[in-house]
């Protein structure tokens, strides 16, 4: 409920309300009194045990402007400031005029037990301090703030309360007046005072001595409580390399933790921040300034502002009121431009602009930066990945992540974002019929352009959603620290407050083992933390992370299958994730974990006429964050991989892209070549160029053999076209996409070996829907699904249905697609084949399901496989479509759970032949057993019967269980040989990695003679073959 606050001013010799004078009489009148005569007025609607304050403050021009809370002197606004309080009757009178009221404008702020701060802002003193209209000051609770040592109340604590006035929305009005409101008190007897809140969020400090809170910041609820620590003081210089720039524009803030990567520390809540941020000065000093000493091993500062490269240095913690000093050297960083407009392109004003830069191991916070007029904003960054997000109350947040239009430096700024009309969501959380009173929120939208995390802390287990899509389908669930998360709720969001009830389950536990999954030894050194599942796959880490025994075993508590998963990481291994269906078991034993080593792919680039690359960068989708990395001058990069699939990308200075995506082993090493020069350039121009061509993006799908090859182009003015390089023979589908990245049109074409071609695309197509429902017709939403054709183009898009089971594909010229849908967290439905309705206007639906749970018995010459990872794929399905499960002790697979149609497997290990096994959905429980091949070496010599060696005989090698020869392997690229199937000089010929088991053989010189024979390889071993032809 909101109350509105009469107020009327009444003055000694003033005029009455009744009766007005004249504006020069009273301007005249005002100058001769305003000295003698303060202000004085009637706060009707007040309660008379409602303690209200008032303060009249003067907005002195050193107060304007200000952008942070620590660069206001307190002692002056204190100066500037006078107060008084209410009488029962809602009576006021000021002793004196503040300081500057004369000459500038003021506020008077007034604070009251039962509602929110509110402020009156006067104009000049020569206007007479007119009032304006009422205000109005909502009804809302008193905070009470309780400050602690060691978890003891302390009292005598000095308390400063301030309001923010940085926040996206506030008006410059607002920010004046806020900037100026201060509120101070001391804690009594039992270490708490009672603060009246402002809106927004309020800041409060608490001191006693050389101790100090770390800083609040927030909307405040009923009770806050601050821990009083020692101090620190910390001090520095940062260095910036390259032409001068405006150091006194920086920040620093200060970090307090164990270990630098947070999530491999003794848990999640590892991280401590320092408080408020700090000014640094034109020369780059900072400090020494004090700082709440956090209890943890280290203390980080991190500086960023202006116009460089963000910057943390760490060092050891020092004792209580002890220094530490910090040198930082960085660089003026990438402009990187992003312009914000309503979905009408209306620029939207004063939306705050907050973006993360990837470093390689975590984000790292940028400056935020405020939208101008014209909707546009910039923040500075080194070479790598941004996730941006864009705020404003009425609006949408609206965020991004993990796409190319986000790698710094910009290729076609700026960054186009709409903000769109935003709707309220409320609910309530609790766990069976208690309510969760701290808990977090994640809400996504389906093109993931909306993406909120919210941490919410109530009595009732209640939380409000107000930057929520109107009209779009959204997904929600809630989680806790301890808690599992909830089902994910969907829902389209109209004028109206929607409101949920979200209920988490009682957690249950997991346990397994944690073993290398090439030596199949445990990995002591791992840990396991809680993960969340949503958005279409892996959302976050959740709660407290744990160590494994030193056997490689664990116990995990907060577990529930079916509602997220975890992950499983260790150094120099390859983080895993593990996500499992619902099950019934109160423990739910997940088997062996085997952790990869991290693979090696060694990227090399050519191009006719460059003898220098290092312009050149190249980046690993499949790893942690995208962070380009120039190559060396002659074109070569080695980068860390993970296994299964990577996804290589290598920008030239022209900002094409070239991309190519394959699979690794745990610890392969792997070259890629990216020839610029070589394969096929298409020239892709249109009939009639839209006059923002510029910024418009094509790209072009080709797929070989083993690999698959994309490439990105922008607009080229002096070909007046798309020009796209490297591509393959065969099958293509080009995108088109404008400024904002929406798909335009897509075609399938088919390029032929020519080295050079051009075509026409034409725009526009039809958009089509799809609805999946299970066999009851229930709708499957907020599940992930890949769209490919059958093409062998290697094109795909990742899209997730609605809350109806449905979602949007195109503008495509396709009449059928193959989906491979995620039903589940482990329930698949893989490459489906479509035919889509004729009519585009009608849904297409696709009834999908699943049956029972895969089961497979891992065994080599009667012996089980344990702790061997066994990939699940499709051959419609694109290479990234590979589901990962390992053996346990026994050799067993408990897979997932399969749609309609033939999957195919393979071990993922390299001392393992990858033999091809297929698999259909059944309705047997007993598992299906599969044959293993180890790999081994033959080590084959051939002589005369006189023992002189003979160069050049030819070998034929068939292996009799698996009915296929050594030349399909060789076509296949399976097995490799200097000199292929043929001996060398000396007549030997050394064939490693042959999958074990029996061989027939025939050996032929160049003379014809020729000898043949049976050869049984052992697993895991070299075997010598003698041959002796009948030749002298």
């Amino acid at each position: 409920m909101t109350a509105r606050l009469r107020i009327e001013l009444v003055e000694a010799r003033a005029a009455s309300p009744s009766r007005p004078v004249p504006a020069d009489v009273a301007v005249a009148q005002n100058r001769e009194r305003l000295e003698r005569q303060p202000l004085a007025g009637l706060l009707r609607g007040v309660e008379p045990a409602s303690e209200t304050q008032l303060t009249w403050t003067a907005l002195l021009p050193e107060f304007e402007g200000l952008r942070n809370p620590t660069a206001i002197d307190f002692e002056r606004l204190r100066a500037g400031t006078v107060s008084t309080t209410c009488e029962a009757t809602g009576r006021f009178t000021f002793a004196t005029v503040p300081e500057g009221a004369l000459e500038g404008d003021s506020v008077v702020w007034i604070t009251g037990l039962g509602r929110e701060a509110s402020s009156i802002a006067l104009g000049s003193a020569e206007a007479g301090w007119r009032w304006p209209a009422p205000g109005e000051a909502p009804a809302r609770d008193a905070v009470r703030v309780v400050v602690q040592r060691a978890g003891e109340p302390v009292a005598g604590v000095s308390l400063r309360h301030t309001l923010s006035f940085w926040e996206a929305g506030q008006t410059e009005q607002e920010k004046r007046l806020r900037r100026v409101f201060l509120r101070e008190a001391e804690t009594g007897a039992d270490g708490s005072a009672v603060l009246v809140p402002g809106s927004g969020d309020n800041l409060l400090l608490a001191a006693v001595g050389d101790e100090r809170a770390i800083s609040w910041l927030g909307k405040p609820e009923k009770e806050i409580v601050l821990e009083l620590l020692p101090t620190i003081k910390v001090s520095g210089r940062v260095i910036v390399d390259g032409p001068a720039l405006e150091l006194d524009k920086l920040r620093y803030h200060v970090n307090f933790l164990n270990a630098v990567n947070f999530l491999n520390a003794e848990d999640g809540s590892d991280f401590l921040q320092g408080g408020a941020s700090m000014g640094v000065r034109s020369d780059g000093s900072f400090g020494p300034d004090p700082w709440p000493r956090g209890e943890r091993a280290q203390v980080q500062v991190v500086v960023s502002g202006g116009e460089i490269v963000p910057v943390r240095a760490t060092a050891s913690n020092p004792p209580p009121r002890g220094h530490v000093t910090f040198e930082l050297a960085t660089q003026r960083g990438y402009p990187f431009e992003v312009a914000a407009a309503t979905p009408d392109g209306q620029p939207v004003q004063a939306a705050l602009l907050f973006a993360w830069h990837w470093s390689g191991s975590d984000w790292l916070p940028l400056t935020r930066q405020v939208t101008g007029e014209d909707g546009r904003a910039t923040v500075h960054a080194a070479a790598g990945e941004l996730m941006i997000e864009v705020r404003k109350p009425g609006f949408t947040t609206w965020s991004i992540q993990g796409e190319e239009r986000v790698i710094v430096p910009q290729a076609a700024p700026p960054l186009r974002v709409i903000m769109r009309p935003a709707g309220v969501v409320e609910g309530l959380v609790h766990c069976g019929i208690e309510p969760v009173k701290r808990f977090s929120v994640l809400a996504w939208s389906d093109d993931k352009s909306y993406h909120s995390l919210s941490a919410f802390e109530e009595e009732e287990g209640a939380f409000r959603l107000e930057d929520v899509p109107k009209g779009e389908t959204i997904h929600l669930f809630a989680y806790s620290d301890a808690l599992p998360q909830s089902e994910t709720a969907a829902f389209v969001l109209g004028d109206e407050t929607l409101e949920v009830e979200l209920e988490l389950p009682s957690p249950r536990k997991a346990r397994g083992r944690v073993i290398d999954s090439v030596t199949r030894e445990p990995v002591a050194a791992a840990r396991i933390q809680h993960l969340l599942t949503g958005m279409g796959g892996l959302a976050d880490y959740r709660g407290k992370g744990m160590a494994v025994q030193p056997d490689g075993r664990f116990e995990l508590d907060g577990f529930f299958p079916g509602r997220g998963g975890f992950a499983c990481f260790a150094a120099g291994y390859e983080d895993l994730f593990y996500t499992t269906r619902e099950d019934d078991s109160a423990v739910i034993d997940v088997g062996l974990l085997a952790l990869n080593p991290m693979a090696l792919l060694e990227v090399q680039a050519r191009e006719a006429g460059v003898s220098d690359f290092s312009g050149y960068q190249a980046w690993n989708r499949s790893n942690s964050g995208a962070t380009p990395v120039a190559l060396a001058s002659d074109g070569s990069l080695w980068i860390p991989s993970r296994t299964g699939c990577f996804q290589v990308f290598v920008a030239r200075p022209d900002g094409n892209v070239a991309h190519v995506t394959g699979s690794l082993l745990p610890g392969e090493q792997k070259r890629v070549v990216f020839d610029f020069s070589s394969g096929i350039e298409l020239a892709v121009v249109l009939d009639e160029p839209p006059a923002d061509v510029g910024s418009w993006s094509a790209c072009a799908f080709t797929g070989a053999r083993d690999s698959e090859h994309r490439a990105k182009s922008r607009w080229s003015m002096e070909r007046q076209a798309f020009v796209l390089r490297p591509l393959c023979v065969g099958d293509a589908v080009l995108e088109l996409r404008d400024a904002e990245g929406t798909l335009v049109t897509q075609r399938s074409v088919r390029l032929s070996d020519s080295p050079q071609q051009t075509l026409t695309l034409p725009l526009g197509g039809e958009r089509r829907r799809l609805r999946l429902v299970n066999e009851r017709g229930a709708p499957w939403s907020s599940v992930s699904v890949t769209v490919t054709l059958e093409n062998a183009s290697s094109w795909s898009t990742l899209l997730e249905t609605d809350a109806r089971g449905e979602f949007e594909v195109g503008p495509l010229d396709a009449q059928r697609v193959v989906l491979s849908a995620k039903l589940a967290n482990e329930s698949l439905a893989y490459g489906i084949v479509v035919a889509l309705e004729p009519d585009p206007a009608r849904t297409t639906v696709v009834a999908l399901d699943v049956g029972p749970r895969s089961l497979l018995s891992l065994m080599e010459q009667g012996r089980p496989v344990a702790g061997l990872g066994m990939f699940y794929a499709h051959d419609l399905g694109v290479r990234q479509l590979a589901f990962g499960y390992i053996s346990d002790e026994a050799g067993l697979v408990r897979g997932p759970f399969l749609g309609p149609g033939v999957y195919t497997l393979r071990a993922n290990h390299r001392d393992f032949w990858p033999t091809r096994y297929e698999v259909t959905r059944g309705d047997s429980p007993a598992p299906v057993t599969l044959e293993l091949y180890s790999r081994s070496t033959l080590e084959i010599e051939v002589t005369t019967l006189a023992g002189r060696p003979i160069p050049g005989a030819r070998l034929a090698l068939a292996h009799a269980e698996l009915a296929q020869t050594a030349d399909d392997w060789l076509a296949a690229d399976l097995l490799r040989s200097s000199t292929g199937l043929f001996t060398d000089a000396v007549g030997r010929l050394v064939l490693q990695g042959l999958p074990r088991g029996t061989y027939s053989w025939v050996c032929t010189a160049e003379t014809g003679v020729s000898a043949s024979g049976m050869a049984q390889l052992p697993p895991r071993q070299s075997l010598a073959l003698p041959i002796r032809l009948g030749e002298e």
